[in-house]
């Protein structure tokens, strides 16, 4: 049995390039979005080598909501590339969105959560905390003693 030297293993290890990655990116930071704001997320494949066909399913956590779709990225080599997906979510909810990323012989996943939540009303100029204001004194309970 022949040993091969370490150094031309890892040689051929870096020569194979990156590994194929999907996944669903926005400027936003987690992907919490108010509901009445516009959204944009993305589908971002890197690694593997040739074009790629994108695949996502967006999920409501806790209904029956879901959209699918696809998307194909021409790229040359293992290029990282980036589209926007046609998403349309029904309202305010938690979805799940799973990726997949299919190129050359290779595949990938991913799953992220998105969130669309309640937009925050105007703070109340008279709250100390800057979000409503009630009187002092609005939730005692008042007795025939005082």
């Amino acid at each position: 049995m022949s040993r091969i030297p370490l150094f031309f293993l890892l040689a051929a290890a870096w020569s194979l390039g990156e590994p194929l990655t999907i996944r669903g990116v926005s400027s936003r930071p987690s992907l919490v979005f108010a509901e009445n704001e516009s959204y944009e997320i993305q589908a971002r494949v890197s690694g593997g080598s040739g074009p790629a066909l994108v695949e996502y399913v967006a999920l409501e956590a806790m209904g029956p909501w879901r959209q699918a779709g696809k998307l194909s990225f021409e790229r040359q080599g293992g290029e990282t590339n980036a589209a926007p997906l046609p998403l349309k979510f029904p309202g305010r909810g938690y979805f799940t969105l799973e990726l997949s990323a299919r190129a050359g012989g290779e595949s990938a996943r991913s799953q992220v959560p998105v969130a669309l939540i309640l937009e925050a009303s105007a703070p109340d100029e008279k709250s100390p905390w800057g979000v409503f204001y009630l009187p002092q004194g609005s939730f005692e309970k008042k007795t025939d003693e005082g």
